[in-house]
């Protein structure tokens, strides 16, 4: 882990240390470095390998959401410019690419989030009974809330209060612990505590945080995995997006996500249409990532795929092709997936 708390701080102590590994790695410098999402991580890991003269594959490539105030839409512009290969998981993110006029070479390939859905779901029942024996309500909304742009500032944090405090549906809210500290700066902690409708959970694993998204009657989130995670029908939830704008907009284009800000006023008008039973706003459709693909299908990300792009015996492709047992991350905790 960084020793360091300042994002420039953590990302030169990053390029450090994974160079020292790299040099590491057997003598052997690798030719190709595969690096996914939009993080501070992904952002010292493509950097480092730039500088080494390592070739940068980048997964989940072309996702913009405009918005300059994310810390995650510079790291994500930053590697597209510079990486080789761009797996773009869908042919919007593709366009955005070519619109950049990006020098590397555009796959698209597929989602891996909605991969992970796939593969690991049955974990999911052998951990929903127990998940749901700790929620106190028979129906409610999930809540995640974790974004920089949203929890520095305390004006939004405020706002995200009133729509708790005024909630129609009661909530279940795996609290991210820097959104938690922030509430205790600025002394608003309490007034949480004091929300009889509102249930705080610890961090949940990945498993336990699809139980219980799977059993909600609506995602309230600033999370961008969840957005795509909740289109899927072994889940299909329709999602309120609490940003001005979203990286993800193939969710919105079909109907499952509604970008709706952090105005207290709007969130609550969309949260009402789920306060009785049964009911769902009429537009919200199943979603098949086909529609997202023009006629391609559902591409799944498959290491037959990144071999037949990737022509290196690369140490990278055997981490690929290994039986990976389960998504390392952790919702709602730091440096998740879901942080993305």
């Amino acid at each position: 882990m960084p020793e360091n708390s300042n994002p420039a701080a953590q990302i030169g102590e990053m390029m450090i240390k994974l160079e020292r590994s790299l040099e590491r790695l057997c003598g052997k410098r690798p030719k190709v470095m595969l690096i996914q999402g939009d993080t501070n991580t992904m952002l010292a890991a493509g950097l480092t390998a730039l500088k080494l003269g390592i070739k940068i594959g980048h997964v989940e490539a072309g996702l913009r959401s405009f918005d300059w105030r994310m810390p995650e839409e510079h790291n994500r512009r930053m590697i597209d410019h510079v990486s080789h290969y761009l797996f773009a998981p869908t042919e919007i993110a593709k366009r955005n690419l070519l619109e950049e006029h990006v020098w590397g070479e555009i796959f698209v390939t597929g989602n891996t989030v909605i991969d992970s859905v796939d593969m690991y779901f049955d974990n999911v029942k052998d951990v929903e009974d127990k998940v749901l024996e700790q929620v106190k309500f028979s129906e409610y909304a999930i809540v995640t809330f974790h974004r920089a742009e949203n929890v520095e500032d305390p004006h939004i944090l405020r706002d995200f209060i009133r729509i708790l405090k005024n909630s129609p549906i009661p909530i279940v809210f795996p609290i991210h612990p820097r959104t938690k500290k922030r509430l205790q700066d600025y002394g608003m902690w309490s007034d949480v505590e004091d929300i009889p409708h509102l249930q705080v959970l610890l961090p949940q694993g990945y498993f336990e945080f699809l139980a219980l998204m799977k059993n909600s009657r609506v995602v309230i989130t600033d999370s961008g995995g969840l957005q795509e995670e909740a289109t899927r029908p072994k889940i299909r939830k329709p999602v309120l997006v609490l940003r001005s704008s979203t990286e993800r907009p193939e969710a919105v284009i079909h109907g499952f996500a509604r970008v709706v800000g952090t105005n207290p006023v709007v969130v609550l008008v969309e949260l009402e249409k789920f306060s009785e039973r049964g009911q769902t706003p009429r537009k919200i459709t199943i979603w098949r990532w086909e529609s997202c693909y023009q006629n391609r299908g559902h591409h799944p990300v498959k290491t037959r795929d990144v071999n037949s792009l990737l022509p290196y015996n690369s140490p990278i492709l055997s981490l690929l092709s290994s039986n990976i047992t389960a998504p390392p991350h952790v919702y709602g905790s730091p440096g998740s997936g879901h942080c993305t």
